[in-house]
């Protein structure tokens, strides 16, 4: 799951049993070439991720061609992923009432 922290919006692409290093890559190149996130990035953005420092040079790879930086940052992360998380859920429970 990708979460535009300025504007809420998430991409989502795709499901895997745990999130290792080859899944984050998987996804990553997904994310790069998925419609929505090409619809929403007109010009340079930014990854910021709590992990995964082991393969920054790879996620640069996967991110430089489309105008990506990458940063490390475990508290913006935490502060993002948090309140989204809350709401997605608050969002699914709302669908399963229906």
């Amino acid at each position: 799951m990708a979460v535009d922290f300025l504007t809420n919006y998430s991409i989502h692409t795709g499901t895997e049993k745990n999130d290792s290093p080859k899944f984050m890559l998987k996804h990553l190149k997904l994310l790069m070439t998925h419609r929505d996130f090409v619809r929403q990035v007109e010009k340079d953005f930014t990854i910021v991720l709590d992990k995964y420092t082991d393969i920054a040079d790879k996620i640069k790879e996967i991110i430089a061609p489309f105008g990506g930086k990458l940063i490390y940052n475990e508290t913006f992360v935490a502060s993002v992923a948090g309140p989204f998380s809350k709401d997605l859920i608050a969002s699914l429970k709302k669908k399963q009432k229906k």
